[in-house]
């Protein structure tokens, strides 16, 4: 039996009802050719910068400070979205009166996913919030920090500021350790998908649910369908706003096979690199599943007339989130685990009516959650590396960390000063520590030679596998990484203490990647698309 509200009134939150999930961000369609507004009175009196989104329920302000692509007096144009309710995009520029070929683009801006049938009385949201983050360790939210000014005025008589106030706000902060179970983070923090090899089942229209692609089993393009409906929206499923009968039978697409995915992965050197949004949701304990909405108690559509929102679901939605570190670790009779250091373009506190985690409440039905042995961590006994052109055996531990060097960027015309413009990647790096123990002086050779190593030996091959004895499973499930031309940077011999073998800590910096892929179950709406 549900939990009566008064129950439900004086419980606290509790860690159990806690939960992280992954919202992908990718392109998603709004129509083909869309007739503008000309009475935004509500957001500026600008004409011609109302743009209808439906059939697509949009989480109110959740889009302000995203671009709104189109294509008006044959150029494309890219425009920043002002405000948003849950059926209309404001811009802060006019356009012409009809507009063409009409997306919002990834960045900051979560897939919507379809309303679920709850008893809010007013426009019910929801997002794709339903992706497993994997074998989450730890993990800490991000923070909002608003820069705060003080001055005092030329004003005398007290010691005190004066005057103070608000500048703009900056999101930062948030990180995950993982056991790593996928190589789906190699993707955002190398930014670009080359290649995918994948299988390929029945027509999707005979599936209502469940992943599909594009025909081809080389297709970069993966696709919710979820009631018949793809997830995210492209140009072929939406006209005007409005789901054609091709879009119905999916037509040129196909359900994903249940085979492996094979993955590769390259550096992207220029623009933006891909993110991807988190739902940080609060909820009590035994709410019933018609309750289970932000507002789920509150007494009209509007939060001033709400009698607590809040009080029993709160959810946050963390939007722009881009892999600023990652970091490997590896250590003897240990999970291979990474450490992801993360930036983020805003936070929203989600609004009356929104359904948490895409209504999915089993957490064991969350997407890519896929049971054992698919689901264990690869571990440090499942790895190799190859070092100097050999494979080394006696590497009792070590760290590969990818820095990206992300710094945040605010334009003018952004409109909002709670979401950051951009980030930018600057220098990106490729560091290596190992502590192994040494059989000869070849590391401490490469320490005093000049330069780099080179061709032959200039190699650091990783590759981590999991693999079962079931043959019905078909399992070759592995992440592999091989970086070429790098430097010993320093070799730490140290003075034994006792008659047992020399551990040697060495660092090295790679300058070239040479490949990474990844093959494996996990699904990847990826915005190469």
């Amino acid at each position: 039996m549900a939990t009566t509200a008064t129950t439900l009134e004086n419980e606290v939150f509790l860690g159990a009802g806690a939960s992280a999930t992954l919202i992908p961000e990718s392109t998603f369609y709004i129509g083909a050719s869309i007739s503008t507004g000309t009475t935004p009175a509500t957001h500026g009196g600008i004409a011609n910068a109302q743009v209808p989104c439906t059939p697509l329920v949009l989480v109110p302000g959740l889009y302000a400070g995203c671009t709104l692509r189109c294509t008006f007096g044959g150029i494309q144009h890219h425009l920043v979205i002002k405000d948003n309710t849950d059926a209309q995009i404001y811009l802060g520029e006019s356009t012409a009166a009809t507009i063409t070929d009409v997306s919002i683009l990834p960045y900051g801006a979560p897939c919507p996913a379809p309303a679920h049938n709850k008893s809010y009385s007013g426009t019910e949201t929801s997002l794709l919030a339903d992706n497993w983050l994997g074998l989450v360790n730890t993990f800490t939210p991000p923070s909002v920090a608003p820069e705060i000014a003080q001055m005092n005025l030329a004003l005398g008589g007290t010691r005190n500021f004066t005057y103070q106030y608000k500048k703009a706000e900056t999101v930062s902060g948030a990180s995950l350790d993982i056991s790593l179970n996928n190589g789906s983070w190699l993707y955002y923090a190398l930014g670009k998908i080359s290649t995918v090899a994948h299988s390929v089942g029945a027509d999707a229209e005979s599936n209502t649910t469940g992943f599909a692609t594009k025909a081809g089993g080389d297709s970069r393009e993966f696709v919710r369908l979820i009631s018949g409906t793809e997830f995210p929206p492209s140009s072929a499923t939406v006209s005007n706003g409005v789901l054609t009968g091709a879009a119905q039978t999916h037509a040129g697409y196909k359900q994903l096979g249940t085979g492996d995915i094979t993955y590769t992965f390259t550096e992207k050197n220029g623009g933006e690199l891909p993110s991807f949004a988190l739902e940080v949701t609060y909820e009590k304990s035994d709410l019933a599943d018609g309750s289970y909405f932000v507002g789920s108690r509150g007494s009209g559509t509007d939060e001033t007339t709400a009698s607590d929102p809040t009080v029993d679901v709160y959810s946050r939605i963390v939007t722009g989130c881009q892999v600023n570190t990652m970091t490997l670790n590896f250590e003897e009779g240990m999970e291979v685990k990474t450490s992801l250091d993360l930036v983020s373009k805003g936070m929203l506190d989600a609004p009356l009516g929104y359904v948490p985690r895409n209504n999915q409440r089993d957490n064991d039905s969350l997407l890519n959650r896929r049971g054992d042995p698919h689901d264990r961590p690869y571990l440090f006994s499942d790895g190799e590396i190859t070092l100097f052109s050999s494979t080394f055996a006696r590497i009792k531990s070590g760290s590969l960390t990818i820095t990206n060097n992300l710094t945040p960027q605010r334009f003018m015309g952004n409109y909002n000063k709670s979401v950051i413009s951009t980030h930018i990647p600057g220098q990106r790096l490729y560091d290596f520590n190992f502590t192994m123990l040494i059989t000869d002086t070849k590391v401490w050779d490469e320490l005093r030679k000049e330069g780099e190593v080179l061709t032959g030996d200039g190699q650091i091959k990783l590759k981590f596998s999991k693999t079962t004895d079931d043959s019905t499973l078909n399992e070759n499930d592995y992440i592999e990484l091989d970086f070429r031309d790098f430097i010993v940077s320093t070799v730490d011999i140290p003075f034994p203490e006792d008659k047992g073998p020399l551990e040697v800590a060495v660092t090295m910096s790679a300058r070239t990647l040479q490949s990474a892929k990844y093959q494996g179950r996990w699904v990847i709406i990826n915005q190469d698309n």
